[in-house]
């Protein structure tokens, strides 16, 4: 699974498809570190380490850049560490951003205390990079200067207030990784899925019920306008199992259009539609998926299926 991976890396799509077998198979697919990741994925003792070649704005340059200086000098200990001994010319301010929002770093600290440090971390040693280049770490060294500081976080009771909320660190890692690795924000929903799903995203091609209420979260949302100069839209979305994509017509879209947001996590009722090889979703109602969502998804989906029940099939797609 490991060559798997790495022959995938480049396509967000196909690597999702690969760590979700994984995880099918019982196998840890592991955040990038810079102490313990390679360029493509890597197999350790604790499970398959991210390749660094697979974050995004992260190029082969920078982290053949980056191996080098961990191998000629031992694992990185700091953020401070890490930037004076990389080279600064391969590796810029936007690597090291992507670097530290992916997670490569977080044995460094939390990823917000990185983030508000990298700019004087980098400035100290971009100028001890340029001295040393010069001559002039050679020439005071013997006198202290020119040492690279080795500052290491230290928890406190008041360290979790200095980093990203859960969300926008789950969003960083969608962005730079092309999925959710370290948590899936549906996992924490999952014992309410219970009370309201009808089905997940890998059973839809066995979905018996015309209508089927899904849990999910928005990962791409393209408006389309029709030859009516309506406003419709196609929505990717995905849960723990899967992918697929949803058509909003453009009533039901008018109905609905705030909740249709990149990372929103929604409750979607929708039409299954068994066409080619993968089945389509033809969404009848969206709401985020909360406590007043729950009740409305229910309310809204016992209309629908009274209306088929009745045999009203012409009037549920015009609804």
């Amino acid at each position: 699974m490991t060559a798997v991976l790495s022959a995938e890396m480049g396509t967000a799509d196909r690597i999702a498809i690969a760590v979700a077998e994984c995880r099918r198979m019982g196998l840890a697919v592991l955040p990038p570190d810079v102490n313990e990741s390679e360029l493509d994925f890597a197999y350790t003792p604790k499970g398959i380490r991210f390749g660094l070649g697979a974050v995004k704005n992260v190029g082969e340059g920078a982290v053949e850049g980056l191996i080098e200086a961990r191998r000629a000098g031992g694992p990185f200990r700091s953020l401070d560490d890490l930037c004076g001994r990389i080279d600064l010319q391969r590796a810029n301010k936007r690597v090291l951003e992507s670097l530290i929002k992916s997670g490569a770093c977080d044995e460094f600290g939390p990823r917000m205390w990185q983030l508000d440090r990298l700019d004087s971390v980098l400035e100290t040693a971009q100028r001890e990079q340029r001295d040393r280049e010069s001559g002039q770490v050679g020439l005071f060294a013997d006198f202290g200067f020119g040492e690279q500081l080795d500052t290491k976080f230290v928890p406190s009771p008041n360290s979790q207030q200095r980093d990203a909320p859960r969300k926008e660190m789950l969003a960083w890692e969608k962005e730079l990784l092309g999925i959710y690795l370290s948590e899936h924000p549906l996992n924490a929903l999952a014992p309410r899925m219970k009370e309201v799903v009808t089905v997940d995203l890998a059973g839809l091609g066995e979905a018996q019920d015309d209508l089927v209420t899904i849990a999910c979260v928005v990962t791409n949302a393209r408006k389309h306008i029709t030859k009516n100069k309506q406003l419709m839209m196609f929505a990717q979305v995905e849960d723990l199992t899967g992918s697929v994509e949803i058509t909003v017509f453009p009533r039901v879209y008018e109905a609905t259009a705030p909740v249709w947001s990149t990372d929103e996590v929604l409750l979607v009722l929708a039409r299954v539609e068994q066409r080619d090889e993968d089945p389509k979703l033809l969404c009848e109602h969206a709401v985020r998926f909360d406590d007043a969502g729950i009740e409305e998804i229910k309310r809204v989906a016992d209309e629908r299926r009274r209306l088929l029940d009745r045999g009203d099939r012409r009037r549920l797609r015009t609804h």
